[in-house]
Order: C-alpha cells, then sequence, then structure tokens
C-alpha cells in the first residue's frame, strides 16, 4: 500500500495493534474493566451490558439509518395517507430504546443520517419543534383521521421481521391495531432467512432494513432506498418498497450534481418529499459504540467506520 495523501493518512500514535478474538460481548467487557484489554471498538448493541459497564462507555453518531418499508404497489400501502398515517403514528424514541437506547440509537424520521453532509433536521412525519425540525412525539389522533379518509380501515397487514429486528415489529403491528388495521407478524428464524426471501421476491406489506453509507454523497444514500432503479428483486435490490417516482429520481440526480459541498437546503427539500411521499419510515439513526478502559485516551471516531484504532494512545 503507498499513501497518496499525507492529509488523508497521518502519522498514526500507537506503536503497535493487537487484536484478540473474544468468546462473547460480556467477557470482552470485563476484560476492558479489569484492564486487561484496552478497547472493544464497536461492541454488538446490548442494553444490559451498556447499563453494567456504563463508565466504560463511549458513542458517536455512525451513519445508519433504520427504517421500515412499506410495499407501495399492495392495498393498504398503495395509498399515500395510510403510509404517511402510519409514520405519524409511531414512536420513534421507543423503538430507538429497542435499538439499544440513546448510546445506540437516536429517534429520526429522515433518510439522511445525523452530521451527514447534506443533513439538517427536518421531520414532517410526526409532531415537530419547526425551530428545530426533529421528531418530538406521535400524532396518533391525525393519524387515524388519515386512515379513515383512505379507506384502508380493516386491512390485513403482513409485518416480516427477522430476530433483530422482531421487537420494532411488535411496535409497528401495535400501532397498525390502533389504527384500524388487522397486523400479523412473520418471524423468521434467522436474519439470512429473512433477507433470503425479500430477495427471492417476498412481499411484505410492512418490512425492515437499515443502510450504512458506502460513501458520504447524499445522493447515494438516498438513491438506493427510494430510486426507481433499485427496485426490482436479486442481490441488486435495495429499493424494498417497490416504490418509483421519475420525479424524486430526477430531483436527487440534479441534486448530485452540483459542484461544491451538498447544500442543506436542497437536500431538506428532497428529504420533506421524500417524508410527504413515504414509501419508507426511517426511526432512528445509529451510533458507534465502544467501549474503552480507563488507560486510553483520545477516542476518535469516524462516522462511517467506527474508532480509529491508530489514534488512540494507551499509558
Amino acid at each position: 500500500f503507498r499513501s497518496w495523501s499525507t492529509a488523508a493518512t497521518p502519522d498514526g500514535v500507537v506503536d503497535r495493534i493487537e487484536i484478540t478474538r473474544s468468546q462473547g460481548l460480556v467477557g470482552a467487557a470485563a476484560d476492558v474493566a479489569r484492564g486487561q484489554s484496552d478497547l472493544v471498538p464497536q461492541a454488538p448493541i446490548s442494553a444490559a451490558v451498556l447499563d453494567r459497564f456504563a463508565p466504560l462507555v463511549h458513542s458517536a453518531p455512525f451513519a445508519m439509518t433504520d427504517y421500515a418499508f412499506l410495499d407501495t404497489r399492495r392495498r393498504p400501502f398503495d395509498h399515500r395517507a395510510a403510509r404517511f398515517a402510519l409514520g405519524l403514528a409511531l414512536d420513534r424514541r421507543l423503538m430507538a430504546r429497542r435499538s439499544g437506547g440513546p448510546q445506540a440509537a437516536t429517534p429520526s424520521c429522515q433518510v439522511l443520517p445525523v452530521g451527514f453532509p447534506g443533513y439538517r433536521p427536518a421531520c414532517r412525519s410526526a409532531i415537530a419543534s419547526r425551530a428545530a425540525g426533529a421528531w418530538v412525539t406521535p400524532d396518533v389522533p391525525r393519524a387515524r383521521g388519515l386512515v379513515r379518509a383512505s379507506g384502508t380501515r380493516g386491512t390485513r397487514v403482513v409485518v416480516w421481521a427477522g430476530p433483530h429486528t422482531f421487537a420494532h415489529a411488535t411496535d409497528v403491528r401495535d400501532v397498525l391495531g390502533l389504527l384500524g388495521y388487522r397486523p400479523v407478524v412473520r418471524r423468521f428464524a434467522t436474519d439470512d432467512a429473512y433477507f433470503a426471501a425479500l430477495r427471492h421476491g417476498g412481499r411484505p406489506q410492512v418490512g425492515f432494513s437499515g443502510w450504512i453509507a458506502d460513501d458520504p454523497r447524499p445522493e447515494s444514500f438516498t438513491r438506493a432506498l427510494v430510486s426507481c432503479d433499485a427496485g426490482g428483486r436479486g442481490p441488486a435490490a435495495t429499493n424494498w418498497s417497490r416504490f418509483c417516482d421519475r420525479g424524486l429520481d430526477a430531483a436527487i440526480a440534479r441534486a448530485g450534481r452540483r459542484p461544491g459541498a451538498p447544500s442543506p437546503s436542497t437536500w431538506t427539500a428532497i428529504e420533506s418529499r421524500i417524508a410527504a411521499l413515504a414509501p419508507v419510515i426511517p426511526f432512528d439513526t445509529r451510533r458507534t459504540v465502544a467501549l474503552a478502559a480507563r488507560q486510553v485516551g483520545n477516542l476518535v471516531f469516524s462516522p462511517s467506520g467506527g474508532v480509529l484504532l491508530d489514534r488512540l494512545w494507551v499509558r
């Protein structure tokens, strides 16, 4: 490997990095607590472990959005009002707790993650503070009114989930019931089985996924979730909603071609449009969680890569 830029790859701090495979998160955390190891750089989310080892926990924003997708070609979610109603009624604070709590996830109602280029808080899918534009609380009465107006009340809704999203599925099931639908949850034995079923043409009316940034361009993040070209089936499919709006695709393409840094106002308008059409319902953005021993300092996080190991120092 030859460094192409000293600014992009500055000299590190540590002399060497030793990686040891652990038998489990609890054991690894206990080793850090005893000072026998220095760091668990990307800890799997476990609220019990985070509480038990709270003094060792560090977290920072991560470029990942968790969302529910809605099949926009089948009743009831072929009706925009029904899709928007579900977004209004979800308790995103509860769903972020399901993702590990405030150290691990932040409630959100937009596709772009917090701190991402072009990001500006702009939440239409809930009662929101006008000044901050952030999600505040669900609006179930308004959502029920939209469902009645859509004429979809009483529709049977099948919700799919894997083990890691089953808790989110139960929250969505409860909300669908409050809105007057007849929800059913199908739980897959493994997450691999869940995604294999989606890739082979499975069509739940509601399902769950998460998107991690491949690069810092807002257009690549949004296009993957809502673009006409990202629909279909197979390993390349990422638009599980089967949603297509050529005007939205064109707006994303134009924004991506603009020179210079992404304009927050441009992407706020695009995100507002996505929220109004509601093919997906973002409910939280993730945070990188690390456990660091007391002898460790200078924890620097990358929004896409977690802890930068060569930036650490150890006493």
